[in-house]
């Protein structure tokens, strides 16, 4: 008997736009919402958004953070609050001095939490618990503008950068990549979210694209 394929938060949305679906790791996911033509020339002109829930993450902390994280990049340890480190295959997100959300690779979060071992933390697979928005194009700063009394531009928050704050009364972790930007919420409120940022990018070109148009890829660098 073949596993039941996981499903983003959004998969209401991909319903109703009779979207092109794919399986990733187990996971459903929409490759295009609409014409591949119109999605890039968003891309291109105006903004899209796109759901990326279905990558990996894990939430790491405790005294014993600093260490376990070392054993995916030894760089983690010397990285800032609100920094970023990259490595072979995703991102490493410091949080605060001793927690951390590792983002990689859909389907490798269990392979990257028995690299790290058991240091006394508090380490939970939180791919399934968190949606991933991912928003990107010529006129992504526009939307940000109109969707978070937070200054986000990328004087303020430049790639690599990390922030807690609320987007339209929603709380996100953001992850600021060298083309865009990846919302990080509850999976409850991913739709929410989704929505909310769809509205108000109605009036600079917003559109909501598939995988086709952005895949995932960390800090700019395709994966």
């Amino acid at each position: 008997m073949s596993r039941l394929a996981k499903r983003s938060p959004l998969a209401p949305v991909f319903r109703a736009a009779d979207a092109r679906m794919h399986q990733v790791a187990g996971w459903e996911v929409a490759l295009r919402l609409g014409e591949a033509e119109s999605e890039s020339a968003a891309l291109k002109e105006g903004s899209v958004l796109i759901d990326w829930s279905h990558i990996g993450k894990i939430s790491v902390r405790g005294a014993g953070a600093v260490a376990q994280v070392s054993k995916i990049e030894d760089a983690a340890s010397s990285v800032p609050p609100l920094k970023s480190v990259l490595y072979d295959g995703g991102a490493i997100l410091r949080l605060t001095a001793d927690e951390y959300l590792i983002l990689c690779e859909p389907g490798r979060a269990p392979d990257r939490i028995a690299k790290m071992g058991e240091q006394g933390t508090a380490t939970i697979d939180l791919s399934g618990g968190l949606g991933a928005l991912y928003l990107g194009g010529a006129r992504q700063e526009e939307v940000i503008e109109r969707s978070s009394a937070m200054n986000l531009q990328p004087a303020v928050l430049p790639p690599g950068a990390v922030v807690q704050t609320t987007v339209h009364l929603i709380p996100c972790t953001i992850f600021r990549l060298a083309d865009g930007y990846l919302f990080l919420q509850g999976r409850d409120y991913t739709q929410s979210l989704f929505d909310a940022l769809t509205d108000v990018g109605e009036g600079v070109g917003l559109v909501a694209a598939g995988l086709d148009c952005v895949p995932v890829h960390w800090g700019g660098v395709h994966g």
